[in-house]
């Protein structure tokens, strides 16, 4: 299956909260108060609620004499302590960001927030005061949200075929986050009336999964605009359904909103950090069979669990309720998605991993981000030993201890893979030896998908201007590894004069640069007029093939026929074609020309410098120990960059 681009960014903030989520046990005394210390959870719930007892209590007596409606407004007020919100006059700057970067184009963005923070002020996060669910909410909202719930529960024909356990996680919540809690549920119900209408006389309509597959369709026609330059905000609440922008958790809050609304059970998952260095943020609902089910409202795309590849080591589900067993909002879902590749209770021996393991002290196991460890489970070390949760193969990983802020390795990076169905760790241990590392790119082609494009790219000569007999001077066979790509002509001793790229059928004729050259040892490319189909229209840059030969490797030539496209010249008169060069398509994460370059490497618990170099060409050479874990910097440009090892002359990429 092809890999595309799910991103799903996270702001900085973002992925600092959620790290910090995974590193502590719940933050506020009103969460202590309550873990443990009473059994019932309920009057611990009402005696923490003060003067807002009234309320509650009021909330429990109005249902009296419906037992499921009460025993819904018990679960929301036992949980009601683990939840709080942020609220003051400044949220209403926040919120504007929101609306008026709403069905704006993307690159209108950037300018747009820097439009309302001249007008408002800057958003400063830190001038909210935080406010606590059980001190604070009211009778009414608790009441809108029982009773909208079980309306839309006994209405909804699917409604029948979703427990009273899934709706009362996974559909009653008032709250996604650290919202300001609303009554949201009666205008998306009405919103959705016709559509609801519609779906309920269908053979299927007793599916919840299959009318959630039908709800997210509809939202994905409404692409949702992808940002990042908002600044970090408390969750924005129900309105963001309408104003439809935002990175990946508000993407998540969308579908949560509507599918809640309509009694579909969903859940946002997580994780700490992927395939990106970032956290990220998207949805989970079950089909009937109970399988698991990755929803991504930012590529539209749906699929099993186990087929979303961009987790790394562990994954999470939130929920509304407090896990018992850790006394958190989220429970660990790796086996959800780590299919094949899951570790079934990661065991860590200290010599395993070059490690030293204090018995009865806790560590954590921590995976990448960037040059940084970043925590995603914990264990206490019995015997030398760690035993952790599920987790999922593939990923670099390193045993570490909290001290102060910081997380200080406690053992050697290594490897995580399974054999046979056995886990084998295999750490980063120098040899003693150094080799020279010669590089092409500071980031995996996960985002790539254009490079695949270029296989079955044909170069052709022809002395007609038509090409309507042509001979083939060479075939991309291979997906680029690199920026420029040689490829020796099959026929370099025939002349022609008139020469083109055409890309593969379905590729849009995606290309960055060609250049053909007269001999093996050229280094300045023929020049002649620049010639191709179609010819562009419109406004859009990247249809002009002549982007294809503007000696520039990050424009693009993008072809609006999916398979008739071509670039090529007219030399003005015949003459030989010894070798083509070829850029592709690109996200510009291969070595650039120009650029300042640092590569680091792992030296026991710490990353040493193995020096900083300019590139000249499109690859760069450092003098490292013998199978050191890597990382290489673009300290001129760029944010994407991950850690890798080098065997057999190539990066492989952790």
């Amino acid at each position: 299956m092809k890999r595309y681009t799910l991103y799903l960014g996270m702001k900085k903030k973002q992925i600092n909260k959620i790290v910090n989520i995974i590193l502590l046990v719940g933050g506020s005394s009103l969460f202590s108060c309550i873990e443990g210390n009473n059994p019932d959870e309920l009057e611990s719930a009402m005696h923490l609620a003060g003067s807002n007892r009234v309320e509650l209590e009021r909330v429990l007596n109005h249902y009296e004499c419906d037992s499921l409606k009460r025993r819904a407004a018990v679960f929301l007020i036992k949980n009601m302590p683990y939840h709080s919100y942020l609220d003051g006059e400044d949220l209403d700057k926040a919120y504007r960001l929101y609306q008026s970067c709403s069905g704006r184009k993307k690159d209108e963005i950037s300018s747009i927030v820097d439009s309302c923070t001249n007008a408002d002020g800057a958003f400063v996060m830190d001038k909210l005061q935080r406010k606590y669910d059980i001190q604070t909410i009211g009778s009414a909202l608790l009441v809108h949200h029982i009773d909208e719930t079980f309306r839309a529960w006994h209405e909804y024909p699917w409604g029948k075929n979703v427990s009273f356990e899934e709706l009362c996680e996974y559909v009653l919540p008032y709250r996604l986050g650290d919202e300001v809690p609303t009554k949201w549920r009666t205008s998306i119900m009405e919103e959705w009336k016709p559509f609801t209408d519609s779906i309920s006389h269908t053979s299927n309509a007793e599916d919840p999964f299959y009318v959630a597959c039908q709800v997210f369709k509809v939202l994905s026609d409404r692409i949702a605009n992808f940002t990042l330059h908002i600044p970090p905000t408390p969750h924005p609440g129900p309105n963001i359904v309408k104003w439809n922008v935002g990175a990946c958790r508000e993407k998540a809050d969308i579908v949560q909103y509507v599918f809640r609304a309509l009694c579909l059970p969903c859940a946002a998952d997580f994780i700490v950090s992927g395939d990106y260095n970032t956290g990220h943020t998207w949805n989970s609902i079950k089909d009937k069979s109970g399988q698991a089910w990755w929803v991504d409202l930012g590529s539209g795309e749906m699929r099993p669990s186990y087929k979303y590849l961009d987790v790394k080591g562990k994954a999470f589900r939130t929920t509304f309720s407090k896990n018992e067993n850790t006394g958190r909002l989220y429970f660990d879902v790796t086996a959800d998605y780590a299919g094949n590749q899951l570790m079934r209770k990661l065991t860590v021996e200290a010599s395993e991993v070059h490690g030293i393991f204090k018995n009865g002290e806790q560590y954590a196991l921590c995976i990448p981000m960037k040059t940084s460890w970043v925590a995603v489970d914990w264990a206490t070390a019995q015997g030398g030993k760690l035993c952790y949760g599920d987790f999922k193969a593939g990923t670099v990983a390193c045993i570490c201890k909290k001290e102060e802020a910081k997380m200080l390795p406690c053992s050697l990076p290594f490897r995580t893979e399974l054999e046979s169905g056995h886990q084998r760790l295999r750490p980063f241990a120098i040899s003693g030896k150094n080799e020279t590392v010669t590089l092409l790119s500071k980031f995996p082609p996960i985002d790539e998908p254009y490079l695949e494009r270029m296989v079955g790219g044909v170069f052709e000569g022809s002395n007609i201007a038509t090409f309507s007999h042509a001979d083939t001077l060479a075939v991309i066979e291979d997906v680029p590894n690199r920026l420029v790509n040689i490829i020796k002509s099959r026929n370099h001793n025939m002349k022609y004069r008139y020469i083109r790229y055409r890309g593969a059928k379905d590729s849009h004729c995606n290309t960055s640069e060609i250049a053909f050259y007269e001999f093996a040892t050229d280094t300045i490319p023929l020049a002649g007029e620049i010639i191709g189909y179609p010819e562009p229209t419109g406004d859009e840059p990247s249809r002009d093939y002549r982007r294809a030969l503007d000696g520039d490797p990050y424009t693009s030539f993008d072809c609006e026929s999916p398979s008739d496209g071509w670039v090529g010249l007219d030399l003005g008169k015949p003459m030989n074609i010894n070798k083509v060069a070829y850029t592709p398509r690109n996200r510009d994460n291969f070595i650039r020309k120009g650029d300042l370059y640092e590569l680091l490497w792992w030296d026991k618990d710490h990353w040493t410098s193995a020096g900083k170099k300019e590139a000249t060409t499109d690859e760069i050479s450092f003098i490292v120990p013998e199978g050191a874990l890597l990382y290489l910097r673009d300290l001129t440009r760029g944010e994407q960059e991950r850690v890798f090892e080098y065997q057999d002359g190539r990066q492989i990429w952790w």
